[in-house]
């Protein structure tokens, strides 16, 4: 009798430890049962999210989430990125962008129900403000329309979606004219990725600007020094009006020269006349030119000398650039400032008939 109670007592014990067990992944199918306690914990393998992609982007490869993936497995920076983990890059995907692939079913079996309790989807988001593929799409159309930019010739438009890397040319476009309506949601990404300088202005490596030899429109260039690149409408309008400032500049101090040379030559009234103005049939016309070496004067000749082609070569090389707003600015201020001090350059001898 004593034995049989022993063994049922065991029994008993047995019973109870097994039933507080946590219940196994081996035990729940996690895709199926996404809102089961026991998936909390739950991880997609990454070999099956990799494979995910790999079958999505062949489809598709001009997917945003496709050239997010790109950018990661191109650029060793980004190893460590958490936006680069192949659970995340399969949300870039399958979160908003293309949940009806077959590649995003795993996903969406596991984060699209509002009751999932899988922490990975948390863990392992999309890029906040990704454009969809079709966002970008529809925005590059748009804003090639109204302007027709650096980038837009590389997209075809066959009537769907265009033919080119989506993200990637809107990105570009954006670059350029970030203040367009159109470019809200690309302001919205980089705010998330503000360090991803092949898509945002980068905080820490600005995105260059695309160097083009040929008269173009667009905000993003360098302008002398690598880094004085505006990228906004505001720091575009501060360039104009400095550079229109600098050719204003420019022709005052060719016509301070000028009249600096005159003063030089003739320091009073009476050096005119004395032996400075040579006769020519009885009327005093030529002026001879030349004198004696002079430290003090030869120096401050050679410094606004200089001072006169750097500012005029700084012109020439903000010209050079071909950025059409650019050039404008630099015709507008060597108008500007030739209207204002061209009168003061040029002087003549009047004529002293005897």
């Amino acid at each position: 009798m004593g034995v049989l109670l022993v063994c049922s007592w065991l029994l008993a014990s047995l019973f109870v430890v097994h039933t507080s067990l946590p219940v196994s992944f081996a035990q729940v199918n996690c895709l199926d049962e996404p809102s089961n306690a026991a998936c909390m914990s739950y991880m997609y393998p990454d070999a099956n999210s990799t494979a995910d992609m790999n079958s999505l982007c062949m489809m598709m490869d001009f997917m945003s989430g496709c050239t997010i993936r790109n950018i990661c497995s191109e650029n060793h920076d980004y190893h460590s990125d958490p936006y680069c983990e192949a659970f995340s890059l399969l949300a870039d995907a399958c979160a908003s962008d293309m949940p009806d692939m077959g590649g995003c079913g795993s996903y969406v079996a596991l984060c699209s129900p509002a009751d999932s309790v899988v922490h990975q989807c948390d863990m392992y988001p999309p890029i906040p403000g990704l454009p969809t593929t079709s966002q970008a799409n529809e925005a590059i159309k748009s804003l090639c329309v109204q302007h027709y930019m650096a980038g837009c010739e590389k997209c075809v438009d066959n009537g769907g979606y265009m033919d080119c890397d989506l993200l990637s040319v809107y990105s570009e476009i954006c670059l350029g004219m970030p203040d367009m309506a159109d470019c809200a949601q690309w302001n919205v990404m980089c705010e998330a990725i503000p360090t991803w300088s092949e898509l945002c202005p980068s905080t820490v490596v600005d995105q260059p600007p695309i160097m083009k030899m040929y008269f173009h429109t667009g905000i993003v260039d360098y302008i002398l020094f690598q880094s004085w690149v505006p990228r906004t409408d505001g720091q575009y309008a501060a360039a104009v009006i400095g550079i229109i400032l600098l050719g204003i500049i420019f022709e005052g101090l060719q016509s301070f020269r000028a009249l600096m040379e005159f003063k030089w030559k003739y320091p009073s009234p009476q050096s005119v006349s004395e032996g400075e103005i040579e006769p020519l049939n009885g009327n005093q016309l030529t002026l001879s030119f030349g004198g004696p070496f002079q430290l003090w004067l030869d120096l401050q000749r050679a410094v606004i000398y200089v001072a006169e082609v750097f500012i005029g070569y700084c012109l020439m090389l903000i010209a050079m650039t071909f950025n059409v707003g650019l050039f404008l600015a630099v015709l507008a201020g060597l108008f500007v400032g030739h209207f204002t001090f061209g009168r003061f350059r040029g002087f003549t001898a009047k004529r002293a008939c005897h």
